[in-house]
């Protein structure tokens, strides 16, 4: 339901229920790459980073996914991230 909300530019609904569908599943990399998407549509660009970090370290492939203007801190956090491990 996120995604269509998403297409119809309601920002606040699709975080809202990517926030609900990570809580029924805390391990998706799909939740946390929709919020970080509805963060990034509604200008919140540092909670949009850390959200798209947390969706590539689950899943590299999701990458592709991130906007440019984050591509470069996206793509940091995730070395320092893998770097604890």
């Amino acid at each position: 339901m996120g995604i269509y909300t998403q297409v119809w530019e309601k920002h606040e609904e699709a975080l809202t229920e990517f926030l609900e569908a990570l809580k029924l599943d805390p391990g998706s990399a799909e939740a946390y790459k929709g919020i970080g998407q509805a963060y990034y549509d509604l200008g919140s660009l540092d909670r949009a980073s850390q959200a798209f970090i947390r969706a590539v370290c689950l899943a590299p492939e999701l990458l592709d996914c991130v906007p440019d203007k984050l591509a470069l801190k996206v793509r940091q956090g995730v070395s320092r991230v893998r770097g604890r491990i």
